[in-house]
């Protein structure tokens, strides 16, 4: 269930900062609405893959903790966000392509959320969501 929320994430972030970087953002104000826009992308990204996940697992929808789930990965997406832009600030993409960029934007997104689930994992192996699923 990870591994396909990681999927559908990169792929639904090139759509969203696609369009993001035609317009990038020239004061704070824009960049605030773009910090929630990205949370309201991820936050039902993940929502949707893993209550699709759990139907397909034939499990009983835990809200709660779905719940839990999304809101820590659109969390995770605003501080790798911060991060990235404070990188831009000081020049470490300015060799890059706008194109460069953005993907690096979304490898550090993913790479944020995949490192803090591996945490937990290690930490407690039973944080697995669907048992069934394989």
């Amino acid at each position: 269930m990870f591994i396909i929320d990681l999927i559908v994430l990169f792929i639904g972030l090139i759509g969203l900062l696609y369009f993001y970087k035609k317009n990038e953002p020239d004061n704070i104000n824009d960049s605030l609405l773009y910090k929630l826009y990205l949370f309201i992308f991820v936050f039902l990204s993940i929502f949707i893959t893993s209550t699709v996940s759990y139907l397909m697992a034939k499990e009983t929808i835990n809200y709660e903790i779905i719940m839990e789930y999304s809101v820590n990965n659109a969390m995770l997406a605003i501080i790798a966000y911060a991060t990235y832009d404070n990188l831009i600030y000081h020049g470490f993409y300015k060799d890059y392509s706008p194109t460069q960029q953005m993907f690096m934007l979304i490898y550090l997104i993913i790479l944020f959320i995949a490192v803090v689930k591996m945490v937990q994992l290690f930490i407690d192996p039973n944080l697995i969501q669907c048992s069934n699923v394989s």
